[in-house]
Formats: C-alpha cells, sequence, structure tokens
C-alpha cells in the first residue's frame, strides 16, 4: 500500500514537462537563446552564395563589424536594429551572427542576443527564459515571431526560404 501512495505522490513530477521545445527558429541552447534559419539557394555554389551576401550585407545599416572567412565558406559579424517604429517593443536589439554557407543553402546562427532598453541592456534570455530549470516563459510565442521575421527578413538574399536539413 505505501508503495501506491509513492506511486501517486511521485508520479506528478515524473510527468512534468519542460518547455524548451524550439519556438519557431528559435531555440534553447546553453541556457541562452538561439536564432538559427536556413535558407535556400538552390541554384547557387557556396562561393556565389558567399559573394551575394557579402555585397548585400554592408548595404544594411544594421550589419556591421563582416568577416569572411572564404576558405570554410563563413561570415561573422554584429547585428543591431536602429530605434524600431514597427510595433516591436525594443529600442535597440543586438546580437553576434555567423552564416555558414554550402552549395545551394546557408544557415543564420544569432546568438549573444541582448534587448538595449531604457533601463539597460538586458539579455533576450532573460525577458523570455526562466531559469532553473531553463523553459520558455509563457506568452511570448508572438513576439518571437515578430522578432523571427526582422531577422528572417534582414538577412534574406533573393531565393526562397524555408526550414531543411544542414
Amino acid at each position: 500500500m505505501k508503495k501506491i501512495v509513492f506511486l501517486f505522490i511521485a508520479l506528478p513530477s515524473l510527468l512534468w514537462a519542460q518547455d524548451t521545445q524550439p519556438k519557431g527558429d528559435f531555440y534553447l541552447e546553453n541556457n541562452a537563446i538561439v536564432y538559427r534559419h536556413i535558407y535556400k539557394d538552390s541554384l547557387d555554389s557556396a562561393s556565389v552564395i558567399m559573394q551575394k551576401l557579402m555585397a548585400q550585407l554592408p548595404a544594411s545599416t544594421t550589419i556591421n563589424n563582416l568577416k569572411e572567412f572564404k576558405t570554410e565558406h563563413v561570415i561573422t559579424g554584429n547585428y543591431e536594429t536602429q530605434n524600431s517604429t514597427d510595433g516591436y517593443p525594443w529600442e535597440l536589439l543586438k546580437a553576434y551572427f555567423s552564416i555558414e554557407i554550402k552549395n545551394g543553402k546557408y544557415r543564420l546562427t544569432l546568438s549573444n542576443i541582448i534587448d538595449n532598453q531604457n533601463a539597460g541592456t538586458v539579455p533576450l534570455t532573460s525577458l523570455y527564459v526562466k531559469n532553473n530549470p531553463p523553459e520558455w516563459r509563457s506568452g511570448i510565442d508572438s513576439k518571437l515571431a515578430k522578432l523571427g521575421t526582422k531577422f528572417l527578413n534582414a538577412f534574406q538574399l533573393n531565393s526562397t526560404a524555408g526550414k531543411a536539413d544542414w
């Protein structure tokens, strides 16, 4: 009888699940939010895609400190939003990005995403993730979807975007 009572007491804690599944293109990795998206460009080689990105990215006012690693087909840099007029709650958002390029596709990864609010610099993780153990806060899906669209558009070439195997 004691075993049955113990089972009923322990069962809810065993069934309790954390919300750590990806939210669109946002992932929880090492207790931090990372944005990752794979763009398809099936007609071009890695070298051509890299040339297109290096031509397009410097024209953006939101991207700086570009570094190109031709032999590895990787581009890195910093991303910053300007004062928002499109309904986003952030005045200035900063992140580090890397773009890995393969034939026919490239993968964008944004990490160290920081929200520079009036009160000071706040990691996006502290706004949208509960700690111990880390899991998504409730009610953030629409905010992350808007932010994801902003990231998606900032790095998209004239090609189709979507989820694909890397």
